[in-house]
């Protein structure tokens, strides 16, 4: 189906069917029996309710039978369903990819200074990343060391060139 944009460019819509891609299907076949083995086995942690949320969320994501809006293409009149999504980042592809680029084009425009910056990405062991996730003080604990570690890196970065009141800020996602 062809539309056209207010700038006049013309583009062609197809519908995204993640019900094709391979991580939908290994998750739909499985997901279900898996969840039910976990729950039944007492010798593990219970999974937390959210991650449940974002599978189920997943399997729901841009698909029509779970709702759509009708949008109508100003330049050709055409009527083209748009499916919901499911609006979670933690691990449908497609959601976190359009959050992470709205994300960043507010930073850019509108909070991030017409200076130079540094980005830092901080990882931690798996065991550590899984009870940070589940346990919001043992991130904000976490959260304060990194964060004042990296700010104390650059005070004294200046001050070795000789900067004595330098400013510093950071933006922090988890």
């Amino acid at each position: 189906m062809g539309a056209q944009l207010s700038n006049q460019s013309s583009f062609t819509y197809q519908r995204r069917e993640p019900e094709k891609t391979l991580l939908y299907s290994a998750l739909a076949s499985g997901v279900e029996s898996w969840l039910a083995e976990r729950k039944e086995d007492t010798s593990k942690t219970p999974l937390p309710e959210f991650v449940e949320k974002e599978f189920r969320g997943f399997l729901r994501c841009g698909l029509l039978q779970y709702g759509f809006v009708v949008l109508e293409c100003p330049g050709c009149k055409t009527n083209l369903p748009v499916a919901y999504s499911c609006k979670f980042r933690g691990f449908c592809p497609s959601c976190g990819a359009k959050r992470q680029a709205e994300t960043v084009s507010h930073l850019m425009d509108n909070v991030l200074p017409k200076a130079p910056f540094r980005q830092w990405v901080t990882t931690f062991p798996y065991q550590l990343r899984f009870w940070m996730a589940t346990n919001r003080g043992l991130t904000n604990a976490v959260h304060k060391i990194v964060s004042k570690e990296i700010m104390a890196f650059y005070e004294r970065q200046a001050q070795d060139r000789g900067i004595d009141a330098a400013l510093h800020g950071g933006s922090t996602f988890i």
